[in-house]
């Protein structure tokens, strides 16, 4: 059988030309993957969650000397109530995660940023104050995001299904305050809860019995 040479010759152009064309397909839809692979890394650059290593900070300060008198005179809110479990813990930014733009936790400008805790307190009673709420929302500094700790040495030390006596305010930090729902935060830190055991409540540097707080708050309240 004769074979035509133009013919092979067409079928060849032919051939090239799918391979050509496939060649390209495959090499438009490298750049493309190549592309979005750099905006997401571009993305988790700027958010700090790229090369950042995860780190524990650590708050400290100091506290001025007080009285508990003195604490319960200046709480908006006492109530005696039971801890629950802790909402999850955020970066006071919109989305709650490490802030935009910054490299590492090195790099965060000091009195902008903090982590926090939110927990829903079961309202027994209110020892002093208005609320009509059956949970208060306690807010304490502190807690983790992803890999980031903070940890806070004068925070009040909250842990679920625990009874408790707190000493209340309202929340003046410039970096809380108006983030997140309505909520208080603890006087003093540590020295604003009394823990409730055998029927005392009992804090670092004060102890009584429960029956006697009523009394105990209504004298300091002069």
């Amino acid at each position: 059988m004769r074979v035509n040479p133009r013919a092979i010759e067409a079928s060849h152009h032919l051939g090239l030309r799918r391979v050509s064309w496939r060649a390209w397909l495959l090499l438009a839809l490298a750049v493309v993957l190549a592309a979005l692979a750099m905006l997401a890394a571009r993305d988790l650059y700027s958010r700090g969650e790229g090369t950042r290593q995860p780190a524990t900070i650590y708050q400290s300060g100091s506290l001025a000397a007080s009285t508990p008198e003195e604490r319960v005179a200046l709480a908006d809110l006492i109530v005696l109530g039971v801890v629950g479990e802790p909402y999850a813990s955020r970066w006071n930014t919109p989305d709650g995660q490490f802030p935009n733009g910054i490299a590492s936790v090195q790099d965060l400008p000091a009195g902008q940023y903090t982590i926090f805790t939110d927990y829903p307190v079961r309202v027994e009673s209110v020892l002093y104050g208005q609320e009509s709420a059956a949970t208060v929302r306690v807010r304490v500094s502190g807690g983790q995001v992803g890999g980031d700790r903070m940890l806070s040495a004068e925070g009040p030390d909250l842990r679920a299904g625990e009874r408790v006596v707190l000493l209340l305010a309202q929340d003046e930090n410039p970096m809380t305050r108006d983030v997140g729902p309505g909520h208080y935060i603890v006087l003093w830190g540590a020295l604003g809860k009394y823990q409730v055991e055998g029927g005392e409540a009992v804090s670092p540097d004060h102890r009584l019995p429960l029956s006697e707080m009523a009394e105990f708050i209504r004298e300091a309240k002069r």
